[in-house]
């Protein structure tokens, strides 16, 4: 039996984790249900999507909630949760698929947050460094 998350796991999963949270489910869920053309296309897009997102974040202005961007990866990855992906009933009912753990999709978030944050010290750097954004 293949894992598979559900819709609100990735939700929330990419919710709280970012964009590198995102990038996984996405991929992760389209490999799984053998969408392996979707699954390089998410990974891709997400991936470019996150680079962009990283160095326009200076330029944002103070009073814009940070929790409002989140969206921006967070309704992507809602709306294609949705439409491709089996509801929590069906991937119990399923023969072929089983249920993720929760406990995974908490560890996914951690460690995710993580390279988030590494991700975007070393773009700033490099974008630093370059003189493409200055950082004071």
């Amino acid at each position: 039996m293949k894992k598979i998350y559900t819709a609100k796991q990735m939700m929330w999963g990419s919710f709280l984790g970012g964009p590198v949270a995102a990038i996984y489910f996405l991929t992760t869920g389209f490999d799984a249900i053998g969408r392996r053309d979707f699954a390089k296309r998410s990974l891709w897009i997400g991936i470019a999507a996150m680079f962009v997102f990283i160095f326009l974040s200076p330029y944002i202005p103070d009073g814009v909630p940070s929790v409002s961007l989140a969206f921006f990866y967070v309704i992507p990855v809602l709306l294609l949760s949705k439409d491709y992906f089996l509801t929590k009933m069906q991937i119990e009912q399923s023969s072929e698929f089983d249920l993720q753990s929760t406990w995974k999709v908490l560890g996914i978030i951690i460690l995710s947050v993580c390279l988030y944050v590494l991700i975007t010290i070393v773009c700033f750097y490099f974008f630093e460094s370059i003189g493409v954004i200055d950082i004071e």
